[in-house]
């Protein structure tokens, strides 16, 4: 184990975020693309969605939707490991930070990509597993 996602995320808390570009994460998003689902678990420890989750409020659509498939992408492998009618493991980290919100969002961002739409409906649709507190976002969802 070595500590190349920690500088990668020091590195994004640094940039401001009109500076920020897609490529300051992209090799980011490559590696999370090809790890197991275990490694992205230890990709939420180390505080990636958390970091991506600051990315949604870039005005650069492109480093807006690497961030939302990056979080997509480590939600989905967590809520894929989760036994019907158990909570998701990150649900109550993701509400105190505001990613359901933000991911909500991107779903009414016309250019959002239908590919990221749908990996976006799927990370909010497990999130909302036995999180009756939210029902009005389950709503939004179906409406995209």
């Amino acid at each position: 184990e070595t500590d190349f996602v920690e500088k990668i995320i020091a590195h994004l808390n640094t940039v401001q975020l009109k500076n920020l570009k897609y490529w300051h994460f992209q090799i980011l998003y490559n590696v999370c693309e090809y790890i197991t689902d275990e490694q992205k678990g230890k990709l939420f420890d180390k505080g990636v969605i958390q970091t991506m989750v600051k990315m949604l409020d870039c005005k650069d659509e492109e480093v807006r939707m690497k961030a939302s498939q990056i979080i997509s992408d480590i939600v989905i492998a967590a809520g894929e490991q989760v036994k019907e009618g158990v909570k998701h493991p990150y649900l109550k980290e993701l509400g105190d930070i505001g990613a359901v919100s933000k991911l909500i969002e991107l779903l009414k961002d016309k250019e959002c990509e239908n590919k990221n739409k749908v990996k976006l409906i799927m990370c909010c649709g497990i999130v909302k597993v036995g999180d009756t507190n939210l029902n009005s976002n389950i709503a939004k969802i179906n409406d995209y």
